[in-house]
């Protein structure tokens, strides 16, 4: 009779500690950083507020790119450079599956151009290079009318063999603003490791 009961105990108790793991971290990511928007009662004018970060010091902050990683458009690779590309086309373009996002800014398109510039030529391919330069050009000049071709470039030099995650077209205005809306705080979040070659 006892044995009847041993393997649903153990079943429900590993259940039961995967769902308190899960809750501790979900919790703990939801804490790491916490953004609130106020209402600047003077000028009226909404002014974001993030909570600081005691695992990231202020010099820190300052000295980071404007990825909100600590390396430099001299200390980029080839790898570096196209993920930050392909996770900033994700805010234009429809997929089936998307992961990774930044916002698409002037601060960072400049960043990366200067980046591409410092990489050794010979990282990339003859027309991957090429291509590279055009798509930075392009969206250097707010031109992100081939953003879903340009998506699919960068997501083939990141990803062998794997169709899932291609672009299939553009987003319309509205569906940007609510991707981005969906999706900002996903850059914010610290202590993952978004790429592999950290």
């Amino acid at each position: 009779m006892k044995k009847k009961w041993v393997k649903p105990t153990i079943i429900l108790g590993t259940v039961l500690i995967l769902l308190f793991g899960f809750l501790i971290f979900y919790d703990q990511v939801e804490k790491f950083e916490t953004n609130a928007t106020i209402k600047n009662s003077d000028e009226n004018e909404e002014k974001e507020v993030v909570e600081k970060d005691p695992l990231i010091s202020e010099e820190t902050k300052e000295n980071a790119n404007p990825f909100g990683d600590m390396v430099s458009a001299s200390g980029m690779n080839r790898e570096r450079l196209i993920k930050y590309m392909h996770f900033m086309s994700h805010q234009k373009v429809e997929a089936q599956s998307k992961w990774g996002f930044y916002e698409i800014t002037d601060d960072r398109i400049a960043f990366l151009q200067e980046s591409f510039n410092t990489i050794d030529s010979n990282a990339f391919e003859v027309k991957e290079r090429a291509s590279i330069r055009n798509i930075l050009d392009r969206w250097s000049n707010g031109d992100f009318s081939q953003v879903d071709s340009d998506h699919n470039t960068l997501y083939r030099n990141s990803h062998e063999d794997e169709d899932r995650g291609m672009a299939t077209g553009i987003l319309s205005e509205d569906q940007e603003k609510n991707f981005i809306e969906n999706n900002k705080d996903f850059s914010k979040i610290r202590g993952i490791n978004r790429f592999d070659d950290e």
